[in-house]
């Protein structure tokens, strides 16, 4: 392929960089890649639908504009405020009234719902309307395809309307109040007396917020409280935590989200047996995992503290259908509070005083919490992928990665490499540190995860609640951390030495990266392994000595 003259002018101008920041990553997927198909993006079809007095716009209340913001890339955000290089957003939005929305007086069994990849629901409104059988049997069909699911609504029945009855969604939140959940589930909480209240003070004015209405729209958020995952790490009493991957932020850990004076409640409700039926289309609500008889059931992911007594509830749960055969993924958030403009106010004025220049420490402060709360939104986004755009993700993940000036300078052909296995280490900690640049740890760590799906000792990296079978001995005193870095380090070699070659890149070109990534890994592990054993036996003879 001939490569336009200035092709060899922009490389040169970026190698000369060796990207000292990502603005300077971002500006050469953007400017180079993509315009000459270095790098195809995966595409996001998002569709999100309200109801009542919910809208699309920046000035209402009860208006998701500055929400839907976090999907569009703008030269004015930092480049982790942006969404990830490797996916581009289509989003679609949808109205059940009236209101201003690409579809208004929406239906969702009048709609081709499989163009889409997730569907996101804010419910404002009680009682009735509710949704027809007929329009349950589409959305059931969309999730059980694969379709993702967001859902939330707030205190009482807020949001009862349009999710109540949605398949496995009725038993990750609280949407009953007025009237009884024909199917039993508790009632929501109240907006008043044992209300949910996360209004929290700001140290920095030293004011009694609590319970005071106006203060949920100033740019100081509440704290959630992560739920976390704990593993093993391959070394004797050395445990590994990390939370759910929605909660992990260019910055770390996200803990925060604007609070609210009587949020709802996700809890799980445990009514897991049943086969629903609407219209006709009768399917079991919770199928078991992929292979076994056991059911794939919701989970808390994260609490939120009530103000007024100082206990937590429940703020956020998922369903992670990618574990079944079909089934997609789902999240609930307690209050859709967390998204509104009357909740993200402060936050924006804080930012804009940020680029102004006149800026504050507290708008500083804010303006780190803020991008921390965007990532949550576009986080959501990821997790409730389709299986397809999870491996386009990944594939794409990969791809960025090998951009990096870095592996250029560490490249050489495996004749001369005296040490495979610490040349391979050396390129997975490259990997891992340049995938951090892209990607929250998390999110990155479920790619690497992939590449060892088949490794038995990949299994220790499962939660402990999980793991049944006594261990082999030696494996209680491996470094599982340095040996999982060695294959990642295999893999991205393996597929350098393929992008390298290709003069352009299409979809077909991507179809063929799991193969390459997966090349040799037993192999290498033979070989780990073996070097394993002469260390283990070198050391029997000295203590033998």
């Amino acid at each position: 392929m001939n490569k336009p003259n200035n092709m060899a002018n922009a490389a040169t101008a970026f190698q000369s960089k060796f990207l000292p920041a990502q603005e300077a990553r971002v500006a050469y997927i953007r400017d180079f890649l993509v315009p000459h198909k270095l790098f195809l993006p995966c595409q996001l079809k998002l569709l999100i639908v309200t109801d009542a007095s919910g809208s699309f716009d920046t000035t209402a209340s009860f208006g998701l504009g500055h929400f839907l913001k976090v999907f569009t890339y703008s030269a004015d955000n930092i480049a982790t405020d942006n969404p990830a290089s490797w996916v581009r957003f289509t989003v679609k939005t949808a109205h059940r009234g009236t209101g201003a929305a690409d579809f208004s007086n929406f239906k969702f069994d009048t709609h081709d719902l499989s163009q889409y990849d997730q569907i996101w629901l804010f419910g404002v409104a009680t009682g009735s309307p509710a949704l027809s059988d007929k329009e349950l049997k589409a959305i059931a069909q969309f999730m059980n395809e694969g379709g993702g699911i967001f859902a939330t609504g707030d205190h009482e029945d807020l949001g009862v309307t349009l999710c109540g009855r949605l398949p496995r969604v009725r038993c990750m939140r609280r949407w009953w109040f007025s009237s009884p959940d024909p199917l039993g589930s508790p009632p929501a909480p109240p907006s008043t007396g044992s209300n949910h209240n996360t209004i929290t003070d700001n140290p920095a004015t030293a004011i009694n917020e609590t319970g005071i209405f106006n203060f949920q729209s100033d740019n100081y958020p509440q704290n959630i409280a992560p739920r976390y995952r704990r593993v093993w790490s391959g070394m004797p009493l050395r445990w590994r935590v990390f939370p759910h991957p929605v909660l992990c932020g260019p910055n770390g850990l996200i803990k925060v989200m604007p609070d609210h004076m009587h949020e709802g409640r996700c809890d799980i409700y445990n009514d897991f047996g049943r086969t629903l039926n609407f219209d006709g289309y009768s399917f079991k609500e919770f199928p078991n995992k992929t292979g076994t008889s056991v059911q794939e059931i919701p989970k808390v992911i994260a609490d939120s503290i009530n103000q007024l007594t100082n206990l937590q509830f429940e703020s956020i749960s998922v369903y992670d259908g990618h574990n079944t055969d079909k089934a997609g993924r789902i999240l609930c958030d307690a209050t859709w509070h967390h998204f509104f403009n009357i909740n993200l106010v402060g936050f924006e004025a804080s930012r804009l005083r940020v680029r102004a220049g006149t800026g504050t420490a507290e708008d500083t402060r804010s303006e780190k919490d803020y991008v921390n709360i965007r990532a949550y939104f576009r986080n959501i986004a990821y997790w409730i992928s389709r299986r397809a755009d999870q491996d386009c993700m990944r594939k794409k993940g990969y791809h960025l990665v090998l951009h990096d000036f870095d592996f250029k300078i560490a490249y050489k052909p495996l004749s001369q490499v005296k040490d495979r296995l610490a040349y391979y280490f050396y390129w997975g900690e490259l990997a891992k540190d340049s995938l951090n640049q892209f990607a929250p740890q998390c999110q990155w760590y479920e790619w690497i995860i992939w590449i060892l799906k088949d490794d038995y000792l990949i299994r220790r990296l499962r939660p402990i609640d999980d793991i049944t079978e006594e261990l082999p001995d030696y494996e209680k005193i491996l470094d599982l951390g340095k040996i999982h870095t060695i294959l990642l380090g295999k893999a991205m070699y393996n597929l350098y030495e393929y992008i390298d070659q290709q003069k352009e890149f299409s979809e077909k070109t991507y179809q063929k990266f799991d193969k390459i990534v997966l090349e040799g890994q037993q192999e290498i592990l033979s070989e780990i392994m073996n070097e394993m054993n002469k260390e283990l036996k070198a050391m029997q003879k000295q203590l033998k000595a």
